[in-house]
């Protein structure tokens, strides 16, 4: 089974968007050039939103493949980016 795409999800609870995560989901959409519930040309990624990880003190918050990451900013989001698009397909 393919690890591809690599599912990011990005909570649009309401404590999550007081804390950013439109700017998140903006941010996400022009680094990877897609829309919500679109996939990457190259199969790599795809964009979801959901509406609670239940960790509202860390907003904002997103799933990325099978890891919960917290409190993101963009700059953070960059880091983890780069670090899946350094896994082999």
């Amino acid at each position: 089974m393919s690890q591809f795409p690599i599912v990011i999800a990005v909570c649009t609870s309401m404590s999550c968007v007081k804390s950013g995560a439109e700017t998140i989901m903006l941010h996400l959409q022009q680094q990877l050039g897609i829309g919500l519930n679109e996939t990457t040309a190259d199969g790599r990624f795809r964009l979801e939103e959901i509406k609670c990880f239940d960790a509202c003190s860390a907003a904002p918050t997103a799933r990325i493949g099978e890891a919960y990451y917290r409190q993101l900013t963009p700059e953070k989001l960059d880091q983890l980016l780069d670090k899946f698009r350094r896994l082999p397909m």
